[in-house]
C-alpha cells in the first residue's frame, strides 16, 4: 500500500470521507498542515517502509518538511558537495520528477544518520508487521467487522484448515513434535491417549450436550408495572423442540389479539386474569418493553448542551417533544414544565473557548433554586448533543459532570437525536434514551420476581445475599503513562438492582487490588445501610485472572474479605462463594443443527441471517470441554447479533455456601439480565459482574 493512500485513509477516517481518493488533478497543490503531519507520524510510528525505486526496507523515524522546502547537505566521500532540496536531488541525481512536491518527506533509517524520502516513493513494507499501538475507534470497528464470522462459516474455516494440514502428514516439523492425524469416518468417536508425551491430532469437533439455562418469564399482575423473572429449565431442549414450543406459544398469542383492554396497554400475549402469570419467551434474546419501568425518578430537571454547534434550533425543536413525551409516558415526573424547545434549559458549549464547568455550575445553581423554591428533591441531568463521538470531548464531559460536580449526564450524537423527529412514545431511540436516563437517575428498568426457583434463594430478605464484582482495568498497549484502575462493585438491595463501587488507581499492570480490605468493608456497610441487615452470604465474581494466578489471587482476596467482616463484628462470619470469569479464550459453540445444514431453519425462522445461527442466549455447557479437576462451565448469556457468540468461562474456586451447579448457572444468567444499566431491549455486556 502506498503511503499516500495510507495517509488518505487516515484523513477520511477523521474527516468522514471529505478527502478525494483520486488526487492526480491536485497533485501540485496537495499539501499537509501541522495537525495532519502529526496524525501521519503517529500512524507510521514503529512501522517499516519500502523504497519503491530500489526495494530497500527502512524503518520510519519522523515526518519532515515538504520536499520542495526540505534542504540537506549532499556529501560524497565524506566531503561536502552542495546544499539542495529533496525535490532538486531526485530530479538531478535520480532522474525522478516528483508529482507531489508539497507533501512532506519521510525521515527513515537511524536518527543519527537519517535519510529523506518523498512520500510518493514509499510503500508500507509487504513484510508482516505487528502493530503494538492502540487502534483508533474506526480501525477497531473495521477490524471487528472483518473478523466477525457466523458460527457456520467459522467452523467451515477450521475444517478447511485441518484438511489442509492432513496434506502435510509427512511433514518433518510435525513428526518431530509427535503430531499425527487419525483417519476418522464421519460421526466416529475416538479417545486419544498420549504415547511418550505425544498424541494424535483429532480432526473432529467435540460434540457435547447443552441446554438453555433459563428463559424469560414476564410476570404481569393485573397489568401492573412489568417485572422480569426467570425460571430454570430442568431439562435441556433440542433446537427443534425449542422452536416447536415457540411456534406453539406464538399460536397461543393469537387468541388475545382482539382484546381491546390488552391492546390499550400494548400487551400482545394471551388473555390475562387478575393475578394470573403469563410466561413470555424472548425472541433472539430480546423482549418487548411495555407501559412502565419498575421504578422511575421524580423531581427531574433536564437541560441540553449543544457541543460545537452540533445541532440547529429547528432540528432540536423537532426532535425534543418525542423524548419528553416518552419520558412522561414511562412515568418520569419533572420538577417544572419547561419541556418545549422555547423554554427548556439549553447551553451552547464551544470546546475551544469555554470551560464546561461554567455551564455545569450554572445548571447546578438553577437546580438548587428549584429545590429550595418547591421544597423537593431534584434529580438533574444534562443531555449533551455532539456531532461526532470523540474520546477527548467525552472525557471532558464525564470528568466535569460525574467526577467533579456529581451531575448525571447523557451524551447523544446528532444523528441519533434526529431519529426522534416526529415520533411518538413508541420511538425506539427515545425509549433507549429513557432507559439510560432512568438508570442514571436512580430508577430501575426491570427486576426479577423473587419467588422463582433458584433466584429465590439469593433474594431471601431473612437471609440476604451480597453480590460483589472485582476487576482491574489496565492501560492499552503503547500507553506507558496511564495507571491501572481497580474497581470493587457491590449490590445495595435484596433484588440486586442497585450497585455502588469503590474505584482506586494503582500501579500499572498489577492484577492484585490495592486497599481491597477497605473496599470490601465499604460494600458490606453500604448494603447494611440500605437493607437494614448484614449480608449472610457473599458471592464474589473475579474478572481478569489467569489460570496460573487462581490460587494466589483467591487466597489473598478471601483473607482480606474475612478480615473486613471481622472488623465489622467479631462474630460476623458470612458464607463466601468465589468464582473467576474468563473471556479471553478460544472456545466457540455451534448447534448441531447449524452444522447439519439447519434443515428446520426455514420452518421456524424467516430470517436466516448470521445472528440466527448462534446458540441462543442462556446456553450452558458444563461437560466434555470443561476441566476434569475443577468445577467450571461455559455460559453464553448474550445475544449474538454479529459474528460468533463468545461464551464466558466460569471457574468456581471456593464455595462455603455449597451452591449447586444449577444455582451457579442461574445466578450468573440472572445477574447478567437484570443489570439496571442495561440500556436496550437486548442483553448487553455492561454488567459489573459480566
Amino acid at each position: 500500500m502506498w503511503v499516500i493512500d495510507f495517509f488518505l485513509a487516515i484523513l477520511n477516517e477523521f474527516a468522514r470521507g471529505s478527502y478525494p481518493r483520486d488526487i492526480s488533478s491536485i497533485s501540485e497543490r496537495f499539501a499537509m498542515d501541522a495537525s495532519q503531519r502529526e496524525r501521519l507520524k503517529n500512524a507510521l510510528q514503529g512501522l517499516v517502509l519500502k523504497v519503491e525505486y530500489d526495494g530497500r526496507h527502512m524503518k520510519f523515524v519522523d515526518v519532515g518538511q515538504p520536499a520542495r522546502v526540505q534542504r540537506f547537505q549532499l556529501m560524497r566521500d565524506e566531503k561536502f558537495v552542495r546544499e539542495l532540496t529533496v525535490e532538486e536531488y531526485f530530479a538531478e541525481y535520480k532522474n525522478i520528477r516528483l508529482h507531489f512536491p508539497n507533501l512532506p518527506v519521510l525521515v527513515c533509517g537511524k536518527r543519527s544518520k537519517a535519510e529523506y524520502y518523498p512520500m510518493e516513493l514509499m510503500r508500507l513494507s509487504d513484510k508482516a508487521q505487528r502493530v503494538k499501538k492502540r487502534l483508533t475507534p474506526v480501525q477497531l470497528a473495521r477490524l471487528i467487522r472483518g473478523t466477525a464470522l457466523s458460527p457456520l462459516e467459522r467452523f467451515k474455516r477450521i475444517d478447511w484448515f485441518l484438511e489442509g494440514m492432513k496434506i502435510a502428514t509427512d511433514d518433518e516439523f510435525l513428526q518431530n513434535f509427535g503430531v499425527s492425524f487419525p483417519s476418522l469416518n464421519e460421526d466416529q468417536e475416538t479417545e486419544l491417549e498420549p504415547e511418550r508425551g505425544s498424541w494424535r491430532l483429532d480432526d473432529q469437533f467435540v460434540q457435547t450436550p447443552s441446554g438453555v439455562v433459563m428463559a424469560f418469564v414476564c410476570v404481569d399482575e393485573a397489568i401492573s408495572y412489568p417485572q422480569f423473572a426467570f425460571f430454570f429449565k430442568g431439562t435441556a431442549l433440542s433446537p427443534l423442540e425449542r422452536f416447536k414450543r415457540i411456534d406453539w406459544f406464538l399460536e397461543g398469542m393469537k387468541i388475545a389479539t382482539d382484546d381491546e383492554f390488552l391492546q390499550n396497554f400494548g400487551v400482545s400475549f394471551p388473555s390475562l386474569n387478575e393475578n394470573q402469570e403469563t410466561e413470555l419467551e424472548p425472541e433472539r434474546g430480546s423482549w418487548r418493553l411495555d407501559d412502565q419501568f419498575v421504578q422511575t425518578p421524580s423531581g427531574v430537571v433536564m437541560a441540553f448542551v449543544c457541543v460545537d454547534e452540533a445541532i440547529s434550533y429547528p432540528q432540536f425543536a423537532e426532535a425534543l417533544p418525542t423524548l419528553i413525551r416518552t419520558c412522561e409516558y414511562f412515568g418520569f415526573k419533572f420538577a417544572d414544565d419547561r419541556h418545549n424547545a422555547d423554554s427548556v434549559r439549553t447551553y451552547q458549549w464551544n470546546t475551544r473557548y469555554v470551560e464546561l464547568t461554567d455551564h455545569v455550575l450554572d445548571f447546578k445553581k438553577k437546580c438548587a433554586n428549584i429545590a429550595a423554591g418547591k421544597r423537593i428533591v431534584v434529580k438533574p441531568i444534562l443531555v449533551f448533543i455532539v456531532a461526532q463521538a470523540k474520546d477527548e470531548i467525552y472525557g471532558m464531559i464525564k470528568t466535569a459532570c460525574d467526577q467533579e460536580e456529581g451531575i448525571a449526564c447523557q451524551v447523544v450524537r446528532t444523528e441519533t437525536f434526529m431519529k426522534m423527529r416526529g415520533g411518538g412514545e413508541r420511538n425506539t431511540v427515545a425509549r433507549n434514551l429513557c432507559m439510560k436516563i432512568n438508570a442514571k437517575l436512580g430508577g430501575i428498568n426491570n427486576e426479577l420476581a423473587g419467588n422463582r426457583h433458584n433466584w429465590q434463594k439469593f433474594t431471601d430478605e431473612r437471609d440476604p445475599t451480597l453480590f460483589i464484582g472485582i476487576d482491574v482495568t489496565h492501560p492499552p498497549s503503547g500507553d506507558t503513562a496511564s495507571p491501572s484502575v481497580a474497581a470493587v462493585v457491590g449490590s445495595l438491595n435484596i433484588a440486586a438492582t442497585r450497585y455502588a463501587a469503590s474505584i482506586k488507581i494503582q500501579h500499572r499492570n498489577k492484577e492484585k487490588v490495592a486497599y481491597v480490605v477497605d473496599a470490601f468493608r465499604a460494600r458490606i456497610v453500604d448494603f447494611e445501610l440500605q437493607t437494614g441487615r448484614k449480608p449472610q452470604h457473599i458471592v464474589v465474581l473475579r474478572d481478569g485472572v489467569s489460570d496460573t494466578e487462581f490460587l494466589d489471587v483467591m487466597n489473598e482476596e478471601l483473607l482480606y474479605l474475612k478480615s473486613a467482616a471481622h472488623q465489622l463484628a467479631h462474630d460476623y462470619k458470612p458464607t463466601v462463594s468465589y468464582a473467576v470469569i474468563q473471556k479471553r479464550h478460544h472456545t466457540r459453540f455451534m448447534s448441531e443443527n447449524d452444522r447439519a445444514g439447519r434443515r428446520q431453519e426455514k420452518r421456524f425462522h424467516k430470517d436466516t441471517s448470521n445472528n440466527d445461527k448462534n446458540v441462543p442466549p442462556g446456553t450452558v455447557v458444563d461437560r466434555a470441554v470443561t476441566s476434569c479437576s475443577t468445577f467450571d462451565f461455559y455460559l453464553c448469556s448474550h445475544y449474538g447479533a454479529l459474528g460468533t457468540s463468545k461464551p464466558a468461562h466460569y471457574t468456581v474456586l471456593y464455595d462455603s455456601w455449597q451452591l449447586t451447579a444449577d444455582e451457579w448457572q442461574a445466578y450468573r444468567y440472572i445477574l447478567f439480565r437484570i443489570e439496571k444499566y442495561n440500556v436496550s431491549l437486548h442483553g448487553m455486556w455492561m454488567h459489573p459482574f459480566s
